[in-house]
């Protein structure tokens, strides 16, 4: 967002979630879903419970590629994912 990117600007050694403004030590990148797809997840689930919400998974994605997150959402509860997704959260494979 153009509020995030100024604030960058004006505190270069000072980081922000873009999503809920909290503080942040460092910032790294999104790993590469199709190269690493368990250290694209263990990267989201910053809690390390084994499980990201759908909102989460929706918001990387978006960051990633041109989706209509609009039309995502609805696939996801119309049940596309079902078979990996499950009470709007994702687990990680085991």
């Amino acid at each position: 967002s153009q509020q995030y990117m100024k604030q960058q600007q004006m505190r270069n050694n000072e980081y922000f979630c873009p999503i809920c403004r909290s503080p942040a030590q460092e910032v790294m990148p999104l790993p590469d879903i199709k190269q690493e797809p368990r250290l694209w997840f263990q990267f989201l689930d910053v809690n390390k419970s084994g499980h990201i919400d759908q909102n989460t998974v929706v918001q990387a994605l978006e960051a990633m590629m041109p989706i209509d997150t609009e039309n995502l959402h609805e696939a996801l509860a119309a049940g596309c994912c079902s078979n990996w997704m499950q009470d709007g959260t994702v687990s990680e494979l085991k």
